[in-house]
């Protein structure tokens, strides 16, 4: 445009045969540059956004002359699809980009606009179902859920969410598009939970977001003790059965069994759950189970 300024002015001045100038009126551009052409972006200015946002944009150039069509658009950003005047942007990874927007004309380039848009990072948190602070029992199933969230906003879209630490727990769903799964400690104590969110771009997988990490707390399951029969006569074999609530399978806890009194033919049976002895006499026979 200021090429075409000064040749404008060039234009405009001329040697007449006397070898003197002559003026001749100016047709060119203004000279305090008020009728330049200009790129001008719409919208103007683009609050922040979060990873996911679209914003549709759209150029045009003001002061345009007719002679210069047809004008071309040049685009470009992260994120930035665009066809002719318009673009569609969408946020993808948190911090600052620009757009920018050039425009050629059929006899020279018309200038360009830019605009620079803030993306917010993702936090992922990690709530308990239901959400509570409880114990959870040793091998009892305990629901986990991952929020994702943006300038105070909840985020939506395809993410994979993988669950830690594992393998030490078991989770229903490790690498799943499923914002929640179902936990199962097999250890007593206090273990921390946490989530990693990650997103797949072709064949890259990358992080986007990990939670901080909550304390369960994990307490050993309660036992029971039953006997069959309940009441028993001297010399008759006496079965016991531990029961532990919630239950769990057979390679998650071990038995194991001790008695005091007046006894014969007891011990652990087979299946480590059961019990049995014969009482010698009508003396009280104390039997304990222990749970590991």
């Amino acid at each position: 445009a200021i090429q075409a300024e000064a040749l404008a002015i060039l234009s405009s001045l001329g040697l007449a045969k006397s070898q003197k100038f002559s003026s001749y009126p100016h047709k060119g551009l203004k000279l305090d540059g008020s009728d330049m052409p200009e790129v001008v972006l719409s919208p103007k200015t683009i609050g922040k956004l979060k990873p996911g946002d679209s914003v549709s944009l759209s150029a045009m150039v003001k002061n345009a002359k007719p002679e210069d069509a047809p004008i071309t658009f040049t685009w470009s950003g992260q994120g930035v699809k665009a066809k002719g005047a318009k673009a569609q942007l969408k946020a993808e990874k948190p911090g600052q980009l620009t757009i920018s927007v050039s425009a050629q004309g059929a006899r020279y380039p018309l200038g360009s606009a830019a605009i620079t848009v803030e993306v917010e990072a993702i936090k992922a948190l990690v709530q308990r179902v239901p959400n509570t602070s409880d114990p959870v029992a040793v091998g009892s199933p305990l629901g986990l859920k991952a929020v994702l969230m943006s300038g105070g906003k909840p985020v939506a879209g395809k993410y994979i969410f993988r669950w830690q630490p594992h393998p030490e727990v078991s989770f229903s769903s490790l690498d799943s598009n499923t914002p929640s799964t179902r936990a199962v400690f097999s250890k007593t104590g206090t273990t921390k939970v946490w989530v990693q969110v990650l997103e797949k771009k072709g064949d890259v997988v990358s992080t986007i977001a990990e939670s901080e990490q909550i304390e369960i707390r994990v307490e050993p399951p309660k036992l029971e003790l039953t006997a069959e029969p309940p009441e028993p006569y001297v010399g008759q074999e006496i079965f016991l059965t531990a029961k532990e609530t919630p239950g769990m399978s057979d390679d998650l806890i071990t038995f194991w069994w001790e008695s005091k009194g007046s006894t014969q033919s007891a011990g652990q049976l087979q299946e480590e759950r059961k019990y049995s002895y014969v009482a010698r006499d009508l003396k009280p026979v104390t039997v304990t189970a222990h749970a590991k």
